[in-house]
């Protein structure tokens, strides 16, 4: 079997446009059966299937690989207490200690550099809470399990919730609290940015082909609407389809590693990694400035995007090991 990369023009160049709506990007697979006994006869079928367009599927297939998933109040999911054996940790810095990384580092026995091995919790004032299926951080958010997970919009807080919630681990809306908490961290845009992905307005355009993975064993194919969660199975899950999952790999990893030379070897979908592990791990910096507003365009829906409150520390160990990320560290 062969795999030829057409555009729908027919102009038979091998090249696949991801920018193109009128000309849809497609790809051609040949089977072809040929015998040397008896009668000479060869037989070739052609399949031409179409690969999702980035431009305008970006948004929904992002919703499509994560599913929103109901926690326990102000509690962390079982899934964090071992990955890979390691016993997780959680550091919440009381008060005075905001800025006192160095000395929780040392208590708690973390690594000098926890990055991409920290993970956040969030608060949010409104929309719904995303979480990766088998990752897990905190939301300090009430849950309310009797509407398919939703969580609820700050208005519906009672007195007490919000008091546990404050009270629980500092707050540090509007990028940090007045003495400097976790005001070096990446938004999730901007972590995503530092990987090579690309930006329009609160829209990813260039591609990032582990998410169209079609392998069902490494793809968490999970589909997120206001009514339900389900699993599905992606219309492109074929045979046929995982044979372009490595050209399409290759072209982006290269174009991405263009863009941020080794530092991408150590996240690079090599190992297993994509942008899927990136959207819920928050990645500390320390020549990021400035104390905005943090804004997630993800993981929040584009229609609910929301403020955030960074909550507390957890030094969580992801299922695949990235190694250093650009040695980042935190800044007192």
């Amino acid at each position: 079997m062969k795999v030829k990369y057409d555009s729908s023009s027919g102009s038979n160049t091998n090249t696949i446009s991801f920018d193109s709506t009128n000309n849809k990007p497609s790809y051609i697979v040949e089977f072809t059966n040929s015998t040397t006994v008896g009668i000479k006869w060869t037989m070739v079928k052609k399949y031409q299937l179409d690969v999702p367009n980035v431009t305008n599927e970006m948004n929904q297939v992002l919703q499509e690989l994560i599913l929103e998933q109901p926690l326990t109040k102000y509690t962390l999911n079982s899934s964090l207490v071992k990955q890979k054996g390691k016993t997780q940790r959680e550091v919440h810095l009381g008060s005075g200690q905001a800025s006192q990384w160095t000395t929780q580092r040392a208590t708690h026995n973390l690594n000098n550099n926890p990055s991409p091995n920290a993970s956040t919790g969030f608060k949010l004032d409104k929309g719904n809470a995303y979480r990766k299926l088998n990752e897990s951080w905190p939301i300090y958010q009430p849950i309310d399990g009797t509407k398919q997970g939703k969580g609820k919009d700050s208005s519906g807080w009672s007195s007490t919730e919000a008091t546990t919630a404050a009270g629980d681990a500092p707050l540090s809306t509007g990028g940090g609290s007045s003495s400097g908490t976790f005001n070096k961290y990446l938004n999730t845009k901007q972590a995503l940015e530092r990987i090579g992905i690309l930006f329009d307005g609160d829209g990813m355009r260039n591609v990032v082909t582990q998410l169209y993975q079609p392998n069902k064993v490494k793809s968490g194919q999970y589909q997120q609407n206001n009514t339900y969660n389900k699993l599905i199975e992606p219309d492109n899950a074929t045979s046929a389809a995982n044979n372009m999952t490595s050209l399409l790999k290759l072209l982006t990893t290269k174009n991405i590693k263009q863009k941020l030379g080794k530092d991408t070897q150590s996240m690079g979908n090599n190992n297993g990694g994509g942008v899927s592990q990136t959207i819920n791990t928050i990645t500390t910096t320390g020549n990021i400035s400035g104390n905005g507003t943090i804004q997630t365009a993800y993981p929040v829906k584009k229609d609910e995007a929301s403020n955030v409150a960074i909550n507390s520390l957890i030094n969580a160990t992801p299922l695949n090991s990235y190694g250093d990320l650009n040695n980042a560290s935190f800044s007192k």
